[in-house]
């Protein structure tokens, strides 16, 4: 009987961990989705693309812990070969993206999920203003990193940087954060 017992006692929680797991890998596959997306910006070697989307909602669902582990999961299924990076005729496939001028902020992915997440956990995060300011401070990071590599990648100034791979994307990403601010209002799966 006390196995049986054993047994009922687990099956909850292997639900849950197959469930979350599966969220994981869901929102890997958003962000792979999301990255096809794309829209090339004259003179800029970075595409514009959706995939941003998945990276900041995916903290607000999964919360911190998990969102990174989605993120972790898209940079290593891109690492891997698997066609899940914006697709790109001058961009390198595989690790080479990493190393390229889009590095820093594919990089920047898990740690955005990660500070989206956290945040959204706050109290605070039932006004739409501190949602919006979540999801843009998140975003931020996301652009601080790509500025940063792709300062160190192209070795320029810094009055470059912001006009070449700044400026051109914040209109979109506002748009994005308060889209995303509007519709997070459901419970999400948590930490």
């Amino acid at each position: 009987m006390q196995a049986i017992e054993a047994v009922t006692d687990r099956r909850p929680a292997a639900r849950r961990a197959f469930l979350e797991l599966l969220a994981v890998v869901g929102f890997a596959a958003l962000t792979a989705l999301l990255s096809q997306v794309s829209f090339h910006v004259p003179g800029i070697p970075v595409p514009a693309t959706l995939q941003t989307l998945a990276v900041l909602a995916s903290g607000y669902y999964l919360g911190a812990r998990r969102a990174a582990a989605s993120q972790l999961t898209y940079l290593v299924m891109g690492v891997i070969g698997l066609p899940v990076f914006a697709a790109s005729p001058i961009l390198p496939a595989g690790v080479g993206r990493l190393l390229g001028p889009t590095g820093g902020y594919l990089l920047a992915f898990p740690v955005a999920a990660a500070i989206a997440g956290y945040l959204l956990r706050r109290p605070l995060a039932r006004s739409w203003w501190f949602r919006l300011a979540a999801f843009s401070a998140a975003g931020l990071v996301i652009h601080l990193c790509g500025l940063l590599w792709f300062g160190i990648v192209f070795k320029a100034l810094a009055s470059q940087l912001l006009l070449v791979s700044l400026l051109p994307f914040l209109p979109v990403d506002a748009a994005k954060s308060a889209l995303l601010a509007s519709i997070a209002r459901r419970p999400s799966l948590g930490k």
